[in-house]
């Protein structure tokens, strides 16, 4: 396998960043949680970033340097130093990962990722549960950590794409007393306040997490509201059950809508706030979670949990302008087809866990057993009601370079002529049991985890199909020394093909996927880590047109990849964070574009995939003479040029970047000040919305906070 190790255009020299957290809590939190199930609150504020354990690879808490999995965690610090308001830009902390934005009006707000090469397709984990939410704007206000799981993770999560899992962990109530009000100010008339408050009540806590922001935008007539009430109460009903309840409701409304660019050559040239919208188009969100989690501790050694997951999210756009996806150029980039059309989705998400969790040891081998039922269910609906001059092109050209904002009422037939449409609604339930072993046996360390699941997967356009899928995960590590581990691991996914049909009307048969990893982990002290590894994932049973309106399931996707991390605390006053990959996503067997239905042949490249990328964040505190700790930092990202579409039939190749983040910041006493400054160089910024738009993203933009802690 080549290397791209291309550093010329991205990192040079060692950087600086911020120190003081932009709203920092008065103390580090931890949780009592008996078997660390999800760690919720931990900040690790002392060890630069560097989380030691981590609990989305194996689902109870365990050493990264001892688990035999490739994990990145974003820590809360580090999302408060970076000042990351999108969960979008958590790509650019993590190695191998992009975003890949929703091509229905929110952009890279929401959790939609190219993990190793492959989307999650808005598959995503919340404190461990299932949540499909590709449309979904997320609030970081609530957001302990996130934790990308590298390569297939069905054992543990059951239906998923292979490149990897991406598991937000939210904020609970813990032990202590505090509050925390922040004030953020920024481009574009952007005005936004949080609040984060912890109260003890001896058996009882109770936690809330308030936020609320408005502004305009980077994109030409484009403004939003945002409001987010997140509540977290623990009862700890006696010293061996403990029982907890979380919530999440969220707002979201966004006038001037923006669904991207079309994939068509110059796009890049266009003016930064290019919008195909009009002032009249708008979306609203809503969004609520609720879970529950009961936890019993036996005896010392077994532990039993029981927990209830509800998500439910819905989005209205009234109405929404797309580039059309069969956009047929009227000769040069100047205009391009759109299509207006109402349209609204909603997602039901809806799982129970049920686990117990042992420590057995027989003579020199101790093991950490867990056993697992889950139930899951997700309806996704969808409902669309388009133009009545036709579903694409239905307002015909639009003048990219120029684009003329008009009044709904001279359109053809009025302001908003609908006529004709369709709805669909999309079911997927699954029973699973599920068995896992972390084994240890001198410096030696096993992972094995298997995992039967039962698929029913129907919707409104065919019969329901039943489809049983086994997976298994293993892994084998040694401790070199008590710094230095090497892994080998070897782990399997699936992916319902619901959304597909084949002859006759049929479901097709699930996509299946395989990973192959070596890598080597080591820890230069406490608190500075580093990974490397070299990977090969094959994604097979890949949907393919027959040309008749069916699918077929002989395509097929690789990708070969390497991948490099430092993070922590390199000296006592400078923490950081590096990484850097190679990636090479091809299709291995035909394959077709989900956006236009063309088929790919063997060796063509995935769509926003890029073989080199590179990201590096430091921190540094300034030994000034004065009260109070100033810090300043600065923070490089490159990424290289990809395909914005596979097959790239339009010859459209994404440019590659390199953007430059910069902050001061100020701490003294209880009250935290911050400027960051992102985009410093004002880079065209280009990302790949599934393969079928091209989403712009900011220029510079400047974002002051102030904050006070109680």
């Amino acid at each position: 396998m080549r290397i791209p190790f291309q550093l010329k255009h991205s990192v040079g020299a060692l950087l600086f960043a911020v120190t003081p957290p932009l709203l920092a809590q008065s103390s580090p939190q931890k949780n009592t949680d008996p078997v660390s199930h999800v760690i919720v609150s931990s900040g690790f504020m002392d060890k630069g970033y560097d989380v030691q354990n981590a609990s989305s690879a194996t689902r109870v808490s365990a050493p990264l340097i001892e688990t035999p999995v490739s994990v990145d965690v974003v820590d809360q610090e580090l999302i408060r130093d970076k000042a990351i308001l999108s969960p979008g830009e958590l790509a650019n902390s993590v190695s191998g990962v992009q975003a890949n934005g929703s091509i229905y009006g929110v952009g890279t707000s929401t959790n939609n990722f190219i993990v190793r090469g492959f989307s999650t397709n808005g598959i995503n984990y919340r404190d461990g549960y299932r949540v499909n939410g590709i449309d979904t704007p997320t609030d970081m206000a609530n957001v302990e950590r996130v934790e990308f799981v590298k390569g297939p993770g069905s054992v543990l999560y059951g239906a998923a794409q292979p490149g990897g899992s991406v598991n937000t962990v939210t904020k609970k109530a813990v032990t202590d007393n505090f509050a925390n009000v922040g004030i953020q100010a920024g481009s574009w008339s952007f005005l936004r306040s949080t609040l984060d408050m912890n109260q003890n009540f001896g058996d009882v806590s109770a936690r809330v997490n308030i936020a609320g922001d408005k502004g305009n935008s980077y994109i030409d007539l484009q403004s939003s509201s945002n409001y987010l009430v997140a509540p977290s109460v623990s009862w700890r009903i006696n010293k061996d059950l403990e029982v907890s309840y979380s919530g999440e409701f969220q707002k979201v409304n966004l006038h001037g809508g923006y669904t991207g660019l079309p994939s068509i050559q110059g796009v890049q040239n266009l003016k930064a706030g290019t919008n195909m919208g009009q002032p009249w188009t708008s979306q609203s969100n809503t969004n609520s979670t609720n879970q529950a989690d009961i936890k019993y501790k036996i005896d010392q050694d077994w532990t039993f949990r029981q927990g209830f997951f509800n998500a439910n999210y819905w989005a209205s756009y009234s109405p929404m302008i797309t580039p059309s996806m069969f956009v047929t150029l009227q000769g040069t980039i100047t205009s391009a087809n759109a299509t207006l059309w109402n349209s609204s989705n909603a997602s039901k998400n809806t799982s129970s866990q049920t686990e117990l969790y042992g420590n057995v040891k027989t003579g020199d081998v101790s093991h950490k057993l867990m056993f697992g039922y889950e139930y899951a269910q997700t309806i996704y609906n969808w409902a669309n009601q388009y133009n009545s001059l036709g579903a694409f092109g239905g307002i015909g050209p639009v003048n990219l370079a120029n684009p003329a904002y008009q009044a709904p009422a001279s359109f053809p037939g009025g302001p908003f002529p609908f006529a004709g449409g369709w709805t669909s609604t999309n079911t997927q339930k699954s029973n699973a049991l599920y068995f896992q072993d972390q084994l240890a046996w001198g410096n030696w360390r096993l992972l094995a985890g298997i995992r039967n699941e039962r698929v029913n997967s129907f919707d409104t356009f065919s019969s329901s199909q039943t489809e049983t899928a086994t997976t298994g995960r293993g892994g084998l590590l040694y401790m070199l020394t008590k710094a230095t581990s090497i892994y080998y691991s070897i782990s399997q996914s699936f992916t319902p093909n619901g959304s597909y049909r084949g002859t006759g009307g049929s479901i097709l048969p699930s996509s299946r996927g395989l990973q192959n990893e070596v890598g080597v982990k080591h820890s230069f002290w406490e608190g500075l880590d580093a990974t490397a590894s070299v990977y090969q994932i094959t994604r097979t049973n890949v949907p393919v047109s027959d040309g008749l309106g069916a699918y077929t399931v002989n395509g097929g996707e690789q990708s070969k990849g390497w991948e490099a991390s430092l993070i922590g605390q390199a000296t006592r006053s400078l923490r950081m964070i590096a990484n850097a990959s190679g990636i090479n996503a091809t299709t291995i067997q035909v394959n077709t574009n989900y956006a236009t239905g063309q088929l790919a042949p063997a060796g063509t490249q995935l769509a926003g995939v890029p073989k080199f990328s590179a990201n590096i964040w430091g921190v540094q505190d300034l030994p000034l003479n004065m009260n109070g700790q100033t810090s300043v930092g600065l923070g490089v990202v490159y990424v290289g040029d990809r395909v914005a579409n596979t097959p790239n039939t339009n010859g459209l190749i994404i440019p590659s970047y390199t953007t430059v983040d910069a902050g001061l910041f100020y701490k003294i006493d209880r009250i935290n000040l911050a400027l960051n400054v992102k985009n410093l160089t004002n880079s065209t910024v280009l990302s790949s919305a599934q393969g079928a738009f091209v989403l712009r993203q900011p220029g510079i933009s400047y974002l002051a906070t102030a904050g006070i802690n109680f």
